[in-house]
């Protein structure tokens, strides 16, 4: 056998393995890519391959070769290509041990281990020969080996530099690149963090080159979760000269025509209900009793919306930029907007004592019997108008005003803030007896310094204000789909399926581990769902069998084929009120515009091409949360690094056969305990039970228990807390 040694990879490398030697995929690149037949002789002279022992090196990998299929010769001696057709074309796909799989046409299991893997990249397209039938986790699959990369997917790299024996290495951040990067660039320092390009490519003995293609800045650094983030998933940070210049050609001062066209509502007393933070406000709120209702309980609401659309034409430089973006990215510390700051905070801003242009969803809600109706909203209509909010409201002002403390308002201001008050009442009822389901998660905020650093994490506190502007948005949003569909307008409803065949089981399984009495609940309704929630509310594991409930949802997304919104409880629903931000709700806007101005070509629309711009935003509304986790745990892992060693009081709320979860009490973030922690003492898994168990000392760990740790260590750069337990 031949003797190996260790490279600084921990890879194994056999002494006979010459560098010199092209790899196979070289090789079968240059038999493709050349028009005349080669022999042997011809290809030594191409690769210019000139001692003797790198000769028959290469003719023994010529052999190998042809004993693979992948070549043969034919009676002249030139060397030619297999038409195999037995190979097996693919997608490669990385698994966390270091091994792989290969997504392939046929859906076959076919299994690459760790030493093929070192070959190839996570995505690169490989044939692939099948070699054994192998049994693996209770599976049957085929191992594979591969036997030719046909195209490598070439993307740029982000990692952190790392020096071993004094040469640079890239430690890639994300875990779907298993090997280090070499970087042939002596002016790096360590820890800095990089982006590269692949200039050589991996082979089964050795590692890939790079070249450094931008310099992020220092690990360190509590802002290079952000910046990692932009460049992850290509998010533009800053707007081109030319969007800007479009933006920029908009001013507040509103046309006569806008003033004769549109309904002026400037004299109603509207305010907007914000965070103290915010800097955008796309909705302002009026409400007043209906005086024409003999039900003295009926109020009339003014949902009045920015109208972006008017400043936002199809096909303009903002609309691109717009579509691109799909929806602004909330930072802990700042906004990426999908609209520039001229549009986003300015022009379509309703601040107040400014005259704005709005989209006004006028409602009736009467206090009525809800048996056969999903709303209390008796009517609706929807309308152009121009409004100027009173005041610029912030919920603990909303809040105070009704809790009659000494708020200063003015008086018209207060008495709407009471009137939504009521009215709000009414909807509360109204999503209680329709059965939409509502979560109650304790939420945190960051509160960072002047150097955008964590200063401090506080509890965020929901209340009844948040709720009030909530419920007008929900109806607001349910009226605009009714009122749409109702006038044949395709679009792009906001759907939710109702929860799985298989997530209905594990929860329901999950749920009996608690010891909770479910048979009289029936899961796959909204209603049962909350129902639940409410009657559990005292159990002292409420927040862990929330989350167990969340797990088993579905996603929301965009879909022109109406299904209903499952959580939500309602048979119809789209986005509308916040078209600053969100691109579904400015282009329900344009079609509602349509409808009132009766245009007709809504009704002309390919209903495939709603199809493909649902499912685009509804990946940039994901991805957008991806950036927005990804920068934001950056920025909470650097601020948790001065607490390496202290201990933590937490609430186990995962638990998998390699370690246990637990969400930290105060700053809720969640860290593992690895099972080797666990397995030093004593404790095993049992996955019958899903829990870990030590008999010496008759402790069980189960999801939902409360425990103490200590934060053994942190990894930004792999978003990993490392835990220890505390003793026993």
């Amino acid at each position: 056998m031949a003797k190996s040694k260790k490279n600084n990879n921990n890879n194994l490398i056999p002494d006979w393995f010459d560098k010199n030697i092209p790899s196979r995929e070289e090789i079968l690149s240059l038999l493709r890519s050349n028009k005349e037949k080669l022999k042997e002789v011809d290809l030594i002279n191409a690769l210019s391959i000139k001692k003797d022992t790198s000769i028959e090196k290469l003719k023994k990998r010529l052999f190998m070769m042809y004993k693979d299929g992948q070549i043969y010769f034919d009676n002249n001696h030139n060397i030619l290509l297999s038409e195999n057709n037995n190979f097996i074309k693919g997608i490669v796909n990385y698994k966390k041990d270091g091994s792989g799989f290969l997504a392939n046409e046929d859906n076959l299991n076919i299994f690459l281990n760790k030493k093929e893997m070192r070959k190839v990249f996570n995505g690169d397209v490989v044939f692939v020969k099948k070699i054994r039938n192998i049994k693996k986790e209770k599976e049957q699959y085929i191992e594979g080996k591969i036997v030719e990369i046909i195209k490598h997917k070439s993307e740029k790299i982000i990692g952190k530099i790392t020096k071993i024996d004094n040469k640079n290495f890239l430690m890639p951040i994300e875990p779907k690149y298993i090997s280090n990067i070499i970087i042939n660039d002596n002016c790096l320092e360590e820890g800095q963090i990089v982006i590269v390009s692949i200039n050589k490519q991996p082979t089964k003995y050795s590692l890939p080159e790079g070249i450094i293609e931008e310099v992020l800045g220092d690990i360190n650094d509590p802002q290079m979760g952000f910046k990692i983030a932009t460049k992850k998933y290509n998010i533009q940070d800053h707007f081109s000269k030319e969007v800007l210049k479009e933006s920029n050609q908009f001013t507040e001062t509103i046309s006569n025509y806008d003033n004769n066209e549109r309904v002026d509502l400037c004299d109603m007393p509207f305010i907007t209900i914000d965070d103290e933070d915010a800097r955008d406000f796309d909705d302002a709120l009026y409400c007043t009793s209906d005086n024409n209702s003999h039900n003295n309980e009926t109020w009339k609401i003014f949902v009045a919306i920015a109208d972006v659309s008017h400043y936002i034409k199809p096909n303009s430089e903002l609309d691109k930029e717009a579509v691109k973006r799909g929806t602004s990215i909330y930072f802990a510390n700042h906004v990426i907007p999908m609209l520039p700051e001229n549009i986003s905070n300015n022009i379509c801003s309703l601040l107040p004592n400014k005259k704005r242009l709005v989209i006004v969803c006028e409602l009736l809600v009467t206090k009525t019997n809800l048996e056969k109706k999903e709303t209390n909203i008796e009517n609706y209509k929807f309308y152009k108008a121009i409004i100027r909010s009173k005041a610029r409201t912030t919920y603990e002002e909303v809040n105070n005003t009704l809790l009659n403390y000494d708020v200063n308002l003015p008086i018209q201001v207060k008495e709407n803030i009471r009137n939504l008050n009521e009215a709000c009442k009414i909807l509360l009822e109204s999503r209680k007896k329709r059965g939409a389901i509502e979560f109650e998660f304790p939420e945190t905020k960051i509160i960072c310094n002047e150097n955008n650093s964590i200063k401090e994490i506080i509890k965020k506190e929901r209340s009844y204000s948040h709720k009030i502007v909530e419920e007008f948005m929900l109806a607001a949003n349910n009226c605009a789909a009714k009122f749409i569909s109702k006038n044949k307008g395709c679009f792009l409803y906001r759907i939710h399926p109702k929860p799985s065949d298989k997530s209905l089981k594990n929860l329901e399984s999950f749920l009996k581990s608690q010891n909770l009495q479910i048979n009289q609940y029936n899961f796959s309704i909204s209603k049962d769902i909350n129902n639940f929630l409410n009657n559990i509310k005292d159990h002292e594991n409420f927040n862990v069998i929330q989350i167990g409930c969340l797990q088993a949802m579905q996603t929301a997304s965009y879909n022109p084929d109406n299904i209903g919104h499952f959580g939500l409880s309602y048979e119809s629903y789209t986005h509308f009120t916040s078209p600053i931000r969100r691109y579904p709700d400015l282009l329900n806007h344009r079609i509602i515009k349509s409808i009132l101005n009766k245009n007709t070509d809504i009704e002309n629309v390919d209903s495939k091409c709603y199809i493909k711009l649902g499912a685009k935003m509804s990946e940039y509304e994901r991805r957008a949360d991806e950036v927005s986790r990804y920068g934001n745990n950056w920025l909470l892992h650097s601020f948790l690094k001065k607490y390496v060693g202290k201990s933590f009081h937490g609430v186990i709320t995962n638990i998998l056969n390699f370690g246990i979860f637990v969400t930290l009490d105060n700053v809720h973030i969640d860290g593992m305990i690895h099972i080797s922690e666990l397995e030093k003492i004593n404790f095993k898994y049992y996955k019958n039970k899903n829990y870990f168990y030590n008999k010496d000392y008759n402790i069980s760990y189960n999801i939902g228990n409360k425990i103490e740790v200590f934060i053994k260590n942190i990894y930004p750069e792999k978003g990993q807390v490392v835990l220890g337990l505390n003793n026993l």
